[in-house]
């Protein structure tokens, strides 16, 4: 995936790395400055309903410029993108959608 003329790819706060996504770069301010947001962070997340996936990094919309979550499906492999603020809604039931995980908690 290579970022179009005049668009950027960010990859989360507190990482800078070059990748196939290009120069990644930190953020560390929120939304309203056009940075990347702090929240979610890189790693693992349960959904609340027993499913883990692993956040790789944020993006922008190309057309609305909303924030998107670019995450892993653990159990299928599959690669999903998801607006960041559906990430970090409550579910019905007041349960945050997704929990980030501990360190060494999952499967071996």
């Amino acid at each position: 995936m290579k970022a179009r003329a005049g668009h950027s790819v960010n990859h989360s706060p507190g990482e800078n790395n070059t990748s196939q996504f290009g120069q990644m770069s930190e953020k560390v301010s929120g939304q309203a400055s056009g940075q990347t947001p702090l929240l979610p962070v890189v790693g693992r997340y349960r959904h609340y309903k027993g499913g883990e996936y692993t956040v790789l990094f944020l993006a922008r919309h190309s057309e609305t410029e909303e924030w998107m979550v670019v995450y892993r499906s653990e159990k299928e492999g599959t690669y999903w993108v998801r607006p960041r603020e559906m990430w970090m809604q409550t579910a019905g039931d007041g349960v945050p959608r997704f929990t980030k995980m501990d360190e060494g908690e999952g499967p071996p």
